[in-house]
């Protein structure tokens, strides 16, 4: 993880749970990858391996978060380029779900 990462992640998760609680015993749910789909699972551990888990995740979360808003700042300036008056172009927005299909049309 990286170190500012590691450290904000302490801060504000880890540092504020009491020692005598990291071996309690506790449930939670987490996404998983089973065949082609991803479903919840429920684990179930002590509240070290919870928090070690959710640790393991937040860079690859962070990059998520990164990208998603380096895309919504893209939509956004292309949006204000086509809603201009004189603007020759046209923003489409597409959301391929889970299940789709592209066709052509003769």
């Amino acid at each position: 993880m990286h170190a500012r990462t590691e450290k904000l992640f302490h801060a504000n998760i880890t540092a504020k749970i009491l020692l005598a609680t990291l071996e309690a015993e506790i449930k939670w749910f987490q996404w998983q990858q089973s065949e082609q789909y991803l479903s919840k699972a429920e684990q179930q551990g002590s509240l070290q391996e919870a928090i070690d888990a959710l640790s393991s995740q937040l860079p690859k979360f962070l990059w998520h978060v990164f990208i998603k808003r380096q895309q919504a700042d893209s939509y956004e300036e292309h949006k204000a380029v086509a809603q201009a008056p004189d603007s020759q172009c046209c923003l489409l927005q597409m959301n391929f779900a889970e299940n789709y299909r592209v066709g052509q049309i003769k």
